[in-house]
């Protein structure tokens, strides 16, 4: 018998190429020189802010787009054959659903999941972020959902430039400070380093500024994944989907 799941791989394997030129085009984008320190002139102290010079491209946000389609069609594959598996013929309704919150109702009466086995509702149950609790939003099912989501219906720059660990050195002539430097993620106009030092010394001429830190990218709306890299958080679910998931799946009597 044909893999009844080759379609939901297929698309978890596009997902994964889509990962593959993420990381490149993110890659190239942070070797890049995006961001600088900039003195806050209108502070009695001596203070710098992060500032992003050129915020990611567009096309980071197409890329990660396409690849979180990929893995909500992924799933919605599975739905599909769960029915056919069953005898049954999927509808325009037919999808795998991802709740947050459990249905008064139950699964079994969603039009997503009409014709489905009770052995196929029982895994789809299983999985379902609303075991969770107040972390719901936080699964990677509910992050898959709202990342296809926003790429369909509202916006295409989704991306933005994070520094974290970041280490500011001031050398004035021969001496050398190190930055008083809040803890944390660090974002566009962030406060990121201070010096116990004049303002006016650091208008002198042999005055240099140095700074090291993690660069990455994150979504621009840190949502309840907080200010994670990207490329994780679709790693994560990729691996999750395809190695948690699918097999549960394909585990099922009907399967075979």
């Amino acid at each position: 018998m044909a893999d009844r799941l080759a379609g939901a791989k297929l698309k978890l394997d596009r997902a994964n190429e889509h990962l593959d030129t993420l990381e490149a085009e993110i890659g190239r984008y942070l070797s890049g020189d995006f961001y600088m320190l900039v003195r806050d002139d209108k502070s009695d102290r001596t203070i710098f802010h992060l500032w992003i010079k050129e915020e990611p491209p567009p096309r980071l946000s197409i890329i990660l787009g396409d690849c979180a389609h990929n893995l909500r069609s992924s799933l919605d594959h599975i739905a599909w054959q769960l029915i056919l598996a069953n005898g049954e013929t999927p509808d325009k309704h037919t999808a795998f659903p991802i709740l947050d919150r459990p249905p008064r109702a139950g699964l079994s009466v969603l039009k997503a999941t009409r014709g489905m086995s009770k052995d196929a509702l029982a895994v789809i149950e299983r999985v379902q972020p609303y075991h969770a609790g107040e972390r719901a939003p936080e699964h990677f099912l509910s992050f898959t959902r709202e990342l296809s989501n926003t790429d369909k219906h509202r916006t295409l720059n989704l991306t933005a430039a994070i520094l974290a660990g970041m280490n500011t050195t001031l050398f004035i002539g021969e001496q050398q400070h190190t930055a008083i430097t809040p803890g944390g993620i660090f974002r566009h106009r962030a406060e990121v380093a201070s010096f116990p030092i004049p303002s006016d010394v650091i208008l002198r001429d042999d005055v240099k500024l140095e700074s090291r830190g993690d660069k990455f990218v994150a979504l621009k709306d840190a949502g309840p994944w907080g200010d994670e890299p990207i490329l994780r958080l679709l790693e994560e679910a990729h691996r999750s989907i395809r190695f948690g998931l699918l097999p549960q799946f394909e585990a099922l009597p009907e399967m075979h």
